[in-house]
């Protein structure tokens, strides 16, 4: 098996610390005996030999608990180390959980938009059909009006007809009086007849006019019709994206501010019960240090020496593993912080877009275009309201360069006092700038 460098230090330590400590068993065995001189060589009584006993086998099961420390504090480390790692699972798991989310909701919005273009062309077909009705009544007037010609030229036939006639009797009618009479009074008749068809043909002309001023005025109407259909559409379509955007990033802010916060928690437990057992373990290396100073001086020393070392080197790691926690929590919550600040500030900026789409809106719904005005003008509005929305001052910053224009406008955000309040009362500014034109 093999093993990696801190685990080939810490059982090089053990190895160390044992060999130490058999040393100076032996050396404490050697020198705590009191050695007299023999009897039978000085002639005196013989004393018996006083030493010191070390309890060999408390000394392995001390050494035995200590490694057995050593490997609950490895094995605990690793299991840190695993934790870790399935934190970082986690996250990327949630990451890419968030993208499938994030997938799906786009293509809600596509089926959402085809729809909504289905029911747009939809809405245009029967547009086109009433047109195409009134393109029909139209030419039933323009056939109605040929029809009157036709007879009027008839009439006009046959009154030259009956001029002819009457000239060819007129010898006639200068014998027979009562025949002139009434050649004069069928003459006056159809003079009056004549009259009556010209009036009747001057009307017709005048309703023909009137018949094409409509047609004109039907058909610019339809043009405007569609064009402020399609432009509401498209406002429509941009308010509702927005809207729909704004909502999933304050979904997800939200979301990802639990996240940050049940992290903080987790870490702060962790943190928690590092100081216990940074304690627990404290307290046991005092218990063990008391235990040991009953033993003899010199075992004393040598076993302070080695707990000594044995803190200042725990003490080290315990420090270094504090500062790696410390700063990896640090740098999480830096990350978060950093993530929340940027998904806060584009979700400002989506409301605040929405808010002008929807005031840009209320105006362009209250905008008359002005008589003799091109298409494509536009001019930059510059708007000052109170905090209920109630128009204070207009002020066009960038002409149009056609006063009726710019004119028309201003009235257009008077007429829309008081203005759409904004979701979020933070983003409120009292004076705010856009362009108007026509899309």
């Amino acid at each position: 098996m093999k093993l990696n460098p801190r685990e080939l230090l810490d059982n090089t330590t053990a190895i160390t610390l044992a060999a130490i400590v058999h040393v100076a068993l032996a050396g404490l065995l050697l020198f705590t005996l009191d050695w007299k001189r023999s009897a039978d060589s000085a002639g005196s009584d013989v004393q018996p030999v006083e030493a010191v006993v070390v309890d060999e086998a408390a000394v392995s099961r001390e050494l035995e608990r200590i490694r057995d420390r050593e490997r609950m504090e490895r094995e605990r480390r690793a299991a840190e180390e695993e934790q870790l790692v399935k934190v970082r699972e986690e996250l990327a798991a949630e990451r890419r959980a968030e993208e499938e989310r994030l997938e799906q909701l786009r293509e809600e919005i596509e089926t959402e938009r085809r729809e909504e273009e289905a029911e747009s062309a939809r809405v245009r077909e029967e547009r086109e059909r009433e047109l195409a009705e009134l393109d029909e009544a139209r030419r039933a007037r323009e056939a109605e009006l040929e029809r009157i010609k036709a007879a009027e030229a008839e009439a006009e036939q046959q009154l030259e007809r009956e001029r002819a006639r009457l000239e060819e009797d007129a010898e006639q009618r200068r014998v027979e009086a009562e025949r002139r009479r009434q050649a004069e009074v069928e003459r006056q008749r159809i003079e009056r007849e004549r009259a009556e068809a010209e009036a009747e043909r001057q009307r017709i002309e005048r309703e023909k006019a009137r018949a094409e001023a409509e047609r004109a005025e039907a058909e610019a109407e339809r043009k405007r019709i569609e064009e402020a259909a399609a432009e509401a559409e498209a406002a429509r379509q941009r308010a509702e994206t927005a809207r729909q955007r704004a909502e999933a990033e304050q979904e997800r802010v939200e979301a990802e501010r639990k996240r940050v916060e049940a992290l903080r928690e987790q870490a702060l437990a962790e943190k928690q019960r590092i100081e216990r057992e940074r304690a627990e373990a404290e307290a046991e290396r005092k218990r063990v240090e008391e235990e040991k100073a009953r033993a003899e001086a010199e075992r004393r020393k040598a076993e302070q020496a080695r707990a000594e070392a044995e803190a200042r080197r725990a003490k080290a790691e315990a420090e270094a593993r504090q500062r790696e926690e410390e700063a990896l929590l640090q740098s999480l919550m830096a990350q978060e912080e950093s993530t929340l600040q940027t998904e806060r500030g584009r979700m400002m900026q989506a409301l605040r877009a929405e808010w002008i789409g929807q005031i840009k809106g209320t105006v362009t719904r209250n905008w008359r275009r002005p008589p003799g005005s091109i298409k494509g003008l536009q001019c930059v509005v510059r708007v000052t309201q109170s905090p209920v929305g109630d128009i204070l001052a207009v002020v066009i910053v960038t002409s149009s360069g056609n006063r009726a224009f710019d004119r028309s406008v201003e009235e257009a955000v008077f007429r829309s006092s008081p203005l759409p309040r904004p979701k979020d009362k933070t983003i409120f500014e009292r004076e705010i700038q856009f362009i108007f034109g026509e899309e």
